[in-house]
Formats: structure tokens, C-alpha cells, sequence
């Protein structure tokens, strides 16, 4: 096995706040290579309220999900031989910026479960928005995965492994006040004549 195919197979599990938005559609086993939105339609399931998407599992080649949703929801997905998935996804590297990804990802396994399912996928194509449409063009990327989910795993592994060392992630002033360093006390300052 050479270095890519390893890195390819690389497989973590993110936190579970990682899933910033999405979506969900039931797709062909083998889709077209622009699909354009009309054709796509409304998603099955996405981020409203009663809907909960987690990554349980991430490589550059596949995804496990874990899906709350209602019943009707589930069982259209599950049913599919594969689905249409758009993720954002929280940044963990210096970038700064969420990684949003459109997938056509082959359903391996899918189980409905009480309030939700849980779904197996394999990656097989990448989407990219049209310069010229309103429509998404889908690369082939079921041989060496999708190199931008491969970055964001990696980052989310060096993620993982600053938590476990004790280190934390930098300063966050939104939760400024909510640091240790900062509480306590204030510290007492002597009274003299100002000098």
C-alpha cells in the first residue's frame, strides 16, 4: 500500500459540534456528471429544527453519519442506494474558514434506529459549483478520496491530539471571562498619594 492510499484511509472521529450545516438527498447509484439544481430539489433532510446530523466517523474516502430525523425522512434514505450529502464543517486548522462539501457517496450500510439512522458511505464523486449555471459538476474521487476532507481530517486529528496533551486550542474573547487565569479575586492594590 503506498503513503496516499494510507492517507486516503484515514479515518477519525470528530467532535460532535463539528457539523456546522447540511443536507441530505436520496441519489442514483450512478449520477450525472452536472446536476443541475432543479433536478436536485429540496433536500430530504437538512439543519431545521427536529433534524440533527452527526459525523461519527470521517476519512478522504468515506463517512459515517448518524441522523436524527423523523420516521417518513429516515426511511427515504435509508432506501437509497447512495445519497447526495452537503456538509459544512467546522475549521480545526489555521485557515479559519468552514470546509462545505457537496458528495455523491454510495450507501454501504444503512440501519434506521429509534429517532433516526445510521449510514455508511463511500465516497464516489466530488461536487463543484458551475462557473456558468446554476448546477453542480461531479469529479470521480472514488480512488484517492477528496483532498480537502483529507486536510480537514488531519487537522482534526492534530485537533485531538493538542486536547490530549493538555494544550487548548489559543484565546477565544467570546469566553473571555470564562478563563481560569482570569478568575478569582482581583488583586489588591495598595493606597498611597498617587506618587
Amino acid at each position: 500500500m503506498v503513503l496516499s492510499d494510507r492517507r486516503a484511509e484515514k479515518r477519525v472521529q470528530p467532535p460532535q459540534d463539528a457539523v456546522l450545516d447540511f443536507a441530505l438527498w436520496p441519489a442514483p447509484a450512478f449520477p450525472p456528471i452536472r446536476l443541475p439544481l432543479a433536478e436536485l430539489g429540496p433536500p430530504a433532510s437538512r439543519g431545521l429544527p427536529g433534524q440533527h446530523l452527526v459525523l461519527a466517523d470521517a476519512a478522504p474516502l468515506g463517512l459515517g453519519l448518524r441522523l436524527s430525523a423523523p420516521p417518513d425522512v429516515v426511511a427515504a434514505l435509508t432506501a437509497s442506494p447512495a445519497l447526495f450529502v452537503y456538509l459544512k464543517l467546522r475549521d480545526y486548522g489555521d485557515a479559519g474558514v468552514a470546509l462545505s462539501l457537496f458528495l455523491h457517496a454510495a450507501t454501504m450500510r444503512s440501519q434506521p434506529e429509534e429517532g433516526g439512522g445510521r449510514f455508511g458511505l463511500r465516497i464516489a464523486h466530488l461536487g463543484r459549483g458551475s462557473n456558468f449555471e446554476k448546477s453542480i459538476e461531479l469529479l470521480d474521487v472514488s480512488r484517492f478520496g477528496v483532498k480537502e476532507l483529507a486536510a480537514w481530517t488531519d487537522a482534526v486529528s492534530r485537533h485531538g491530539q493538542r486536547l490530549d496533551a493538555g494544550q487548548d486550542d489559543g484565546l477565544d474573547l467570546d469566553a473571555l471571562l470564562a478563563e481560569p487565569a482570569l478568575a478569582g479575586p482581583a488583586p489588591q492594590t495598595e493606597k498611597g498619594n498617587g506618587s
